[in-house]
């Protein structure tokens, strides 16, 4: 498991090992549970969208893209896509077990034990005090 705040600021290299730039939100296409897309700030572009499956692995602190920069196929964001760090993170949502309203400090992922190549879940959020 792994919280959202530890992998925003992320680097992203590509495929031959080359800086591309660091992770600024991780997309849920048309509000799903399992992530579909991250964005990507890069120096030269702004930001750029990729579909989960642009990403070979992560090592660490480091996510390792399957193609050298360039030859991606860029995601484009939909009207019902949640971005989890811009819609979610640092907003209200109600605490429904204690009926009142409380801010989201974090995100709560897990990778798919059966299916890791197909993303991370949201399995919760973080809304403590100490969060």
């Amino acid at each position: 498991m792994i919280y959202l705040s530890e992998l925003l600021g992320r680097e992203i290299l590509d495929a031959q090992g080359r800086s591309v730039g660091q992770l600024s939100d991780l997309i849920l296409p048309g509000g799903s549970a399992t992530v579909g897309a991250i964005a990507v700030r890069t120096t030269a572009r702004g930001v750029i969208l990729l579909p989960w499956s642009a990403i070979a692995e992560r090592k660490g602190k480091t996510i390792v893209l399957s193609l050298a920069a360039g030859n991606w196929t860029l995601y484009i964001s939909q009207k019902g896509d949640l971005w989890l760090a811009r819609d979610v993170r640092d907003k209200e949502v109600v605490d429904t077990t204690r009926a009142k309203l409380a801010r989201v400090n974090s995100i709560l992922l897990e990778e798919s034990p059966l299916v890791p190549q197909q993303g991370w879940q949201v399995i919760g959020v973080d809304v403590g005090n100490r969060g």
